[in-house]
């Protein structure tokens, strides 16, 4: 079954409908209602979107996977404020506080949202519950249940030609939005072509810019009226949009972003949880499907537990009498397959340092012919080590000097690739103690 999304887009003067396939932004059928905004505006949009959806319907679309609604920003109080933080939950946790006073009291309260501008500054949005609930009393009413309620003004800045590098503009019938290098500047819904002229002047004396303005087809030379040194060019919208349907193609974009960063009113008490309550379902569904099988597994591994852990107790008690037997001198034996791995590493790399057999003789032979060399030098090595490469040899010489010409020697033989004192201190009877290492040569070792 195809997974159909119904977005409805409502606007000052009008209703947008469009029904979308999950991950398109073309709709598969639109439909569209002018509202006049007179006499009774609750009946009119009831009217209006009972008209549309029957328009869907007659089409082939009436059950929807989800549901978008989009209502008019002037429903909203929008304010931009200066904040020392852009951590958008800590912002509408405080908006409260920084707003109080400044809306219209409302008896049931405010949901508030945000849109982060950037430099500090923050949209502030406030919607009275009572607006939300109309809202959504209408569509439950028609069988229809928004997952997610925001405005499509806050989308605008999705449109490929706003995305671009500098300052542009979108101008339509009811909206303003100016972005910068992606990020929205100023967003204003407006009602008539004096607001219009208004918001274009705000922007203007707030140095936004503007290099560019996009506007409806048809607009053009109003625009270019109010503007008239900025370059202005017609919106062309994709195929299957009504002709004001802006702000429907703005959320399909932003939908197919997943609605990223969107501003959605359906929080607190209007959070939506069909899809939380439907995923706990699953959950207990399939914990109860696993304790089932569990419960089956049991009783059989239960027979075979006891089985196994009677075998697995004797192979630790002869593992433990083996172990004791080859190392008779250990005392504390914790764990004894641990401990045996460890004394079968040491003795694989002693069996490697025997392996060398005649590069560690032929150390020894050139270190002998050094002492044999330079009897006078009281040279005396007491300890040698090789591993890797390289043998380290500790001893002692009559005095400081003489350990520079041991080195010397031991440099000059072509047997040894590299020769470092690592170590010379003064021991007793003043005797010199060294430490020496010295690298073979390839075929050495």
């Amino acid at each position: 079954m195809a997974r159909h999304i119904l977005i409805v887009d409502i606007g000052h003067n009008h209703l947008n409908a469009g029904v979308f396939q999950s991950g398109t932004v073309e709709p598969l059928c639109a439909a569209s209602s002018s509202l006049s905004g007179a006499g009774d505006s609750g009946k009119e949009l009831k009217e209006s979107l009972a008209a549309v959806l029957r328009d869907l319907e007659e089409r082939g679309y009436k059950e929807f996977h989800k549901v978008l609604l989009s209502i008019p920003a002037t429903e909203m109080s929008l304010r931009i404020l200066s904040l020392p933080f852009e951590d958008r939950r800590r912002v509408i946790e405080v908006l409260p506080l920084e707003l109080e006073g400044l809306l219209q009291p409302s008896g049931e309260g405010f949901v508030y949202e945000a849109l982060l501008l950037g430099e500090g500054k923050v949209m502030a949005i406030a919607v009275e519950k009572g607006i939300l609930k109309g809202y959504l009393e209408l569509l439950n009413g028609m069988g229809l249940d928004p997952s997610w309620i925001g405005s499509s003004l806050f989308s605008i800045s999705h449109l490929p030609e706003l995305r671009g590098g500098g300052v542009v503009a979108f101008v339509g019938k009811d909206e303003v939005v100016a972005v910068s290098e992606g990020i929205p500047k100023f967003l204003k819904q407006v009602t008539g072509e004096e607001d219009l002229r208004l918001s274009l002047g705000y922007m203007e004396s707030e140095g936004l810019g503007l290099e560019k303005i996009y506007t409806l087809r048809g607009m053009e030379e109003d625009v270019r009226g109010l503007m008239p040194d900025i370059s202005v060019k017609a919106l062309s919208l994709p195929d299957g949009f009504p002709e004001n349907g802006v702000g429907l193609f703005a959320i399909s974009l932003h939908l197919k972003h997943g609605l990223r960063d969107s501003v959605d009113l359906r929080s607190g008490e209007f959070e939506f949880t069909k899809e939380k309550v439907a995923a706990k379902k699953q959950i207990i569904l399939s914990g109860i499907l696993i304790a089932v099988i569990i419960g089956l597994l049991f009783g059989d591994g239960l027979i075979r537990y006891f089985k196994i852990a009677g075998e697995i107790r004797s192979y630790e008690r002869s593992l433990r009498e083996g172990y004791l037997e080859l190392f008779p001198e250990e005392k504390n034996v914790v764990d004894e397959l641990l401990q045996l791995e460890i004394k079968l590493k040491e003795q694989r790399e002693k069996r490697d340092i025997l392996s060398q057999g005649v590069g560690v003789l032929e150390v020894m032979n050139r270190l002998a012919r050094v002492v044999a060399d330079n009897p006078d030098r009281s040279i005396r090595f007491s300890e040698m080590r090789a591993a890797a490469g390289k043998v380290t040899v500790k001893g002692e010489v009559g005095g400081v000097e003489d350990t520079s010409i041991m080195r010397d020697a031991l440099s000059s033989d072509e047997f040894f690739r590299e020769v470092m004192l690592t170590d010379v201190n003064t021991g007793l009877e003043g005797k010199t103690n060294f430490s020496l290492t010295m690298v073979l040569q390839e075929e050495g070792m």
